[in-house]
């Protein structure tokens, strides 16, 4: 899959960055979304791969825990997930319009508050 060099930032009402994503994966079509993260044997870190649209995940297939955010069309979090396994489903969220699926402990803190920014 190719990757392109984009810096995800989450940011918090105060208005400070957090750098989660340097090299993305952007995935746009069905057959993408679909595919995911299947064949990948890991997510090295700051790399991620952002859906849309898209507002669940499954992880059939995939070999690694990640990190999920889900936000809605203004890149507002609504929904975080932290280390879910493969194999597992997980239900989203109905206002998630963007999923960033990154590396397993990614996400140290909680950016419920936050939104997401990204920089070329």
């Amino acid at each position: 899959m190719k990757t392109y060099p984009l810096n995800i930032f989450l940011i918090d009402d105060r208005g400070l960055e957090y750098l989660v994503a340097t090299r993305v994966i952007i995935a746009t079509s069905e057959q993408a979304r679909r595919v995911g993260l299947i064949g990948m044997e890991t997510l090295p870190p700051y790399y991620g791969m952002l859906l849309y649209p898209c507002n669940a995940i499954h992880m059939r297939g995939v070999k690694f825990p990640i990190d999920v955010i889900y936000m809605d069309k203004n890149m507002q979090v609504v929904r975080v997930v932290r280390s879910i396994n493969p194999e597992e489903t997980d239900k989203g969220h109905h206002e998630a319009y963007y999923t960033l699926e990154l590396p397993s402990n990614t996400i140290q803190y909680n950016p419920i508050s936050m939104r997401m920014a990204y920089k070329l």
